[in-house]
Order: structure tokens, then C-alpha cells, then sequence
């Protein structure tokens, strides 16, 4: 992706989804990516970003409380509990 400001490059798996099938052809790429550095964002300028910083077992309490119900997020911290278990 794009906004990511810095890394060592160090990206643990890789999961391809298609949001909605046989509608489009988008594809959404999710990996996990670790020792980052904060910097600024560079978005689009017809992107809305917002960075948030927070350990992976609370972004999963939000899912079970209903705070996050964005499908592909969803998917995303689900994939990467899988990984850092």
C-alpha cells in the first residue's frame, strides 16, 4: 500500500480477497507488517485516513462489541491473530 511511512520491510502473509465477486473485479491485498515507523502520511487527496494505533486483542474486543464492522478490517485482524499466535 501506498501510506505505509516506513518499514524494515518486514511482512508476514499475504491474503488476496474480492469484496464483492461477481459484481467487480476489485481485489484487496491484506498482509501484516511489523516494525514500522511513524511518519507522515501522504494520502490522496481524495482519501480519508485516519491512523489508528492499538494492541490487536483490543481492535478484536471491538469487533465482538460492534465497534468495527468494516468487512475487509474484519478479515484483516482476524488474519493477522492467525499469524502472531
Amino acid at each position: 500500500m501506498h501510506n505505509i511511512l516506513s518499514s524494515r520491510k518486514v511482512f508476514e502473509g499475504s491474503l488476496n480477497i474480492y469484496p464483492t465477486p461477481g459484481f467487480c473485479s476489485e481485489e484487496i491485498h491484506l498482509f501484516l507488517a511489523r516494525s514500522l515507523k511513524w511518519g507522515t502520511a501522504r494520502p490522496d487527496p481524495d482519501e480519508e485516513l485516519e491512523i489508528i494505533k492499538m494492541p490487536l486483542k483490543k481492535a478484536s474486543e471491538m469487533i465482538k462489541s460492534g465497534e468495527i464492522t468494516d468487512a475487509k478490517t474484519i478479515i484483516g485482524i482476524r488474519e493477522a491473530e492467525l499469524i502472531v499466535e
